[in-house]
C-alpha cells in the first residue's frame, strides 16, 4: 500500500516536471522552471514538504522488496523524461542522460532551502544545471 501511494504521488510530481518543461524552447529554461516548481513547493508547504519521493527514498529505499522498486521506478520514469527532452534539444544520448542524472541528484538533494527557509539555492542550481545543458546541447 505504501509502494502504491508513494508511487502514484510520484506520478503526480513527474506529471507537473512535464508541464513545467513542456514549453521552455530550450535546456535553460526548462530547468529554470523545474527550480521554479520545486521552490513552488517548498514555499507553499512553508517548507515542510519537499519531494514525497525523496522522503520515502531517505528513509526506506535501502531495502529490498516494494518500497524500494516504487522509488527506483519513479526516478528512472523522471530521468527518462529529462533525457528524451534533452535529447530533443539536441545533446547526445549519453550526455543527456549523465545531464538528467546531475539534475536529479542536485535538485532531489537540495536540503539547503528547506533549512534556511529560503528558495534560492534551488535557483541557483536549476540555473547552473540549465547553463551546463544549454552548452552541451550547442556543443558540435
Amino acid at each position: 500500500m505504501a509502494a502504491e501511494a508513494m508511487a502514484l504521488a510520484g506520478a503526480g510530481t513527474g506529471a507537473r516536471m512535464a508541464e513545467a518543461m513542456a514549453g521552455a524552447p530550450g535546456p535553460a529554461e526548462a530547468f529554470a522552471a523545474l527550480g521554479a516548481l520545486f521552490a513552488r513547493i517548498l514555499e507553499e508547504s512553508d517548507y515542510r514538504d519537499g519531494c514525497p519521493v525523496a522522503t520515502v527514498a531517505l528513509e526506506e529505499a535501502g531495502d529490498a522488496g516494494p518500497i524500494h522498486d516504487a522509488c527506483r521506478q519513479t526516478y528512472e520514469l523522471w530521468l527518462s523524461g529529462l533525457t528524451e527532452q534533452l535529447c530533443a534539444w539536441g545533446l547526445s544520448e549519453p550526455d543527456a542522460r549523465e545531464t538528467a542524472d546531475l539534475a536529479m541528484s542536485s535538485l532531489q538533494g537540495a536540503l539547503l532551502p528547506r533549512v534556511r527557509r529560503d528558495t534560492a539555492a534551488v535557483h541557483a542550481v536549476a540555473r547552473r544545471i540549465g547553463a551546463i545543458a544549454a552548452q552541451r546541447a550547442s556543443a558540435p
